[in-house]
């Protein structure tokens, strides 16, 4: 698929896109908008690329559906990523009663400043690594746009967490998802 081609069905479909995402997007996720339009044709482009593009009957509902299917993977993270706050911080508050001690702000990361300080304060590698992963790059993708091999990204990962498990602001599984 030339460039071309593919600026063709972003032009072609990129209503049906947007009637899918405004159809299936929860509306407190409003803001994910520009991603969800971003992976959706991402995802065409990576299927596509070495072929002919579809044709418009076709394209139209591969984008709906594809667009479909991005904003329930957002939802998903969403609410992945909610539950783990909300399993994270009764485990703080808990570790702080015990110790008969107010909860220690490290601990729950309801400051995004600090979590974003502490994440520019890793080393180059793996703070590149680590945002393109937050980001939510798959590893493959990652490890083409760094040209490393997974087992890099993945160490790298590892190291960072690591590094902000130290700091107390990562968990276990944080950056886990595939």
């Amino acid at each position: 698929m030339t460039e071309a081609e593919l600026t063709g069905a972003i032009e072609k479909s990129k209503v049906t896109a947007l009637k899918s995402i405004r159809r299936h997007l929860p509306h407190d996720l409003d803001g994910l908008l520009d991603d969800i339009v971003q992976e959706t044709y991402l995802r065409y482009y990576m299927t596509f690329r070495d072929s002919r593009p579809l044709s418009d009957d076709y394209l139209h509902r591969w984008i709906y559906v594809a667009a479909r299917n991005e904003c329930k993977r957002a939802a998903r993270k969403s609410r992945r990523e909610g539950f783990a706050y909300a399993k994270l911080k009764p485990d703080a508050e808990a570790a702080a009663n015990e110790e008969n001690t107010s909860v220690n702000e490290d601990m729950v990361p309801q400051d995004p400043e600090n979590v974003r300080l502490q994440i520019e304060a890793m080393p180059d590698p793996f703070r590149e690594t680590f945002l393109l992963r937050l980001g939510g790059l798959k590893m493959v993708t990652i490890a083409e746009r760094l040209n490393v091999t997974v087992g890099t990204v993945k160490s790298r990962l590892a190291r960072g967490k690591r590094f902000l498990s130290r700091k107390g602001i990562a968990s276990e599984d944080a950056g886990s998802q595939s």
